[in-house]
């Protein structure tokens, strides 16, 4: 297939201003859980998860978001990660803050991404933050796994510049994603 816009939205729409857990698993996490995302605690303090993205177009990805539960507490970073494990772009720890909303952070410096695969990265200091997320009943049921989604414990000062996974065996995707820049297009 070559590079280019794919046009075939997902179940939930494909948004190219956004490009985050919901647009590329929430057909899936809906089928194996039957419910939408709910409020959860997030599943240890200084653990980060790496989501993986396929971006099928060109642009500038200037922030991203995460949507906050029901409990707010303590910090969160989200970053931009190569198909490598290095950190291309970071919105810095961040205080997590308004419970049951959308926070927006903007990347300290936005980054130029090409057609490929990326990850998405999420850590959160403290294992009270809640963000609107999929679970499975059971986490022996390997969910992260079977989407291709890694993990890294032990970071309670934000994330690396790269990285050092492993495989998460969780069953546990909260709702975050990438924003792009928004475009005028005259003729």
């Amino acid at each position: 297939m070559p590079d280019g816009i794919v046009s075939v939205p997902e179940v939930t729409g494909w948004n190219y201003l956004n490009l985050g857990t919901d647009d590329v698993f929430a057909a899936e996490e809906m089928i194996l859980n039957g419910t939408a995302p709910t409020s959860l605690a997030w599943p240890s303090a200084g653990l980060a998860l790496y989501i993986p993205e396929y971006i099928a177009a060109p642009g500038l990805v200037v922030g991203a978001f995460w949507q906050n539960g029901t409990a707010v507490a303590g910090n969160v970073e989200l970053a931009l990660y190569d198909e490598d494990g290095n950190k291309l772009a970071t919105t810095g720890l961040i205080a997590a803050a308004t419970v049951s909303v959308p926070q927006y952070t903007a990347f300290a410096s936005p980054v130029l991404v090409t057609t490929g695969r990326y990850y998405l990265a999420v850590v959160a200091s403290s294992a009270s933050q809640q963000f609107l997320a999929w679970t499975t009943s059971a986490a022996a049921t390997n969910v992260n796994r079977m989407f291709g989604i890694l993990e890294q414990a032990g970071l309670g000062s934000g994330l690396p510049a790269s990285w050092t996974p492993v495989t998460s065996a969780r069953s546990y995707l909260p709702l975050v994603s990438l924003s792009f820049m928004t475009a005028a297009v005259t003729v």
